[in-house]
């Protein structure tokens, strides 16, 4: 069974275990709303209240993924940090990617070894030559 980083069942459960507080979350989540729409992916993002009903649930893989995320993209745009935690919750988002990343990279056996250097093998969506080089 694949495990997902962020399981938007979770996050549904999420909600539904705190209606009061979450409930606009389903309305993000839901087709209808504009996925352009910055505000409204902010709060699925940042939301602390999602964070702490995914942990009472027992879904901190999600709740973790959520806020390493999120943090990191406000790393520069949250006012008040200093530039040590500024750079702190950019590197807990190189350490998750290496997590979820590193370990499938340098494979050499199977269908990877044969077309390790072919651009259609692919590692959670980046070619796997790509990837190399970020890591």
């Amino acid at each position: 069974m694949t495990q997902l980083l962020i399981n938007r069942d979770h996050i549904v459960a999420a909600v539904k275990h705190n209606p009061g507080k979450l409930r606009h979350i389903l309305a993000i989540l839901s087709l209808a709303a504009d996925s352009q729409n910055v505000v409204s992916m902010q709060e699925v993002w940042y939301s602390n209240d999602l964070r702490v009903a995914l942990r009472q649930l027992g879904h901190w893989r999600t709740a973790v993924a959520l806020e390493v995320l999120g943090d990191a993209h406000m790393a520069w745009d949250a006012a008040g940090l200093t530039l040590i935690q500024r750079t702190d919750r950019l590197d807990k988002l190189t350490r998750l990617c290496r997590q979820l990343l590193a370990g499938r990279m340098n494979l050499v056996t199977g269908e990877s070894a044969r077309h390790r250097h072919h651009t259609n093998i692919k590692l959670c969506g980046f070619p796997l030559c790509h990837a190399r080089v970020i890591f």
